[in-house]
């Protein structure tokens, strides 16, 4: 028997008002929502992914705690789910027979990296800003699953590279990388895109062959409906999942010794570019209507994933 695990997803674009509004989600339960769809595809273990420069916890920034939080009109009915902690980063939820384990992560920011290329299974309380051997350090310490995602610019590969071997796998497979292969060859539009076209991922299996390390696909979606269309599958005996401690623990072990088999798939491509045009839209008419000098900061946070 298998199991599989999405192991970056960040569920909504954002837990604020107006987020949960534009993406349709504010008259439903998002934990639900979530349970509901992987459930569906089948994802037993499923890493929610804060990334932002700061993490308050208990704050709609903080999502493994928002995610918990029930729409007005939903709290005090009756629930067709069981949740249970399993620890401080980790709980359960059981709906109609079915588990999912939704673990803390984050997408850290580094020292001298703009991109959020450090993807962290256990916490989303990782300081920011340390230097990459610092966040290395830190983080094997606390026992987190550690996940290199490959950054788009070549002058922060360098640093990255120079300490894969550190992480217990590379993203070799992002379901949100749906444009096509000659995107970046398009005068203008591949200088601003050509980044999220699917060649990226062939970039980053290659370059995982050439370091002998084993690659990871996941969904990072940013609507419910995403999450799992890519994934992993491992032995559903490879993972304990008795205590927090020996879930990372286990997963961490299996990922390290490639012990799992990346299961590749795309996002549909009309729902990313719809949902990227209009946050893109909106947001720019909003911020030029509220805060005309912070139009160029706003699209820079969202192609950078700082929502």
């Amino acid at each position: 028997m298998t199991m599989k695990a999405d192991l970056h997803m960040h569920g909504p674009i954002g837990f604020q008002e107006h987020w949960i509004r534009l993406q349709g989600y504010a008259r439903h339960s998002r934990l639900e929502l979530l349970v509901d769809v992987c459930r569906q595809r089948g994802i037993s273990i499923c890493a929610l992914t804060s990334e932002e420069a700061t993490i308050p916890k208990g704050s709609v920034h903080d999502r493994f705690w928002a995610i918990t939080q029930e729409p007005a009109h939903e709290r005090g009915k009756r629930k067709l789910w069981d949740y249970k902690p399993l620890g401080e980063n980790v709980f359960v939820v059981e709906k109609d027979g079915w588990k999912t384990y939704v673990v803390n992560s984050q997408a850290v920011i580094t020292k001298g990296q703009q991109h959020h290329g450090h993807i962290v299974v256990g916490s989303n309380q990782v300081p920011n800003m340390m230097t990459l051997e610092q966040t290395l350090d830190y983080c094997d310490t606390k026992g987190y699953v550690q996940i290199l995602q490959l950054p788009f610019d070549a002058n922060e590969m360098e640093a990255f590279l120079d300490n894969a071997h550190r992480y217990d796998a590379i993203e070799g497979h992002n379901a949100q990388l749906v444009l096509p292969w000659y995107t970046k060859h398009i005068p203008v539009v591949g200088k601003k895109f050509g980044k999220y076209a699917k060649t990226a991922n062939k970039e980053a299996r290659e370059y995982a062959r050439n370091l002998d390390m084993p690659f990871v696909a996941v969904s990072d979606a940013h609507l419910f409906q995403h999450i799992g269309c890519a994934s992993i599958r491992l032995a559903d005996t490879a993972i304990d999942f008795t205590t927090e401690e020996k879930l990372l623990g286990t997963l961490k072990r299996s990922l390290k010794s490639g012990s799992f088999s990346p299961c590749l798939g795309y996002a549909p491509f009309r729902e990313v570019v719809e949902w990227n045009l209009q946050v893109r839209v909106k947001n720019d008419i909003k911020n030029r209507i509220k805060h005309p000098t912070n139009v160029e900061q706003d699209t820079r946070n969202l192609e950078d994933g700082s929502y």
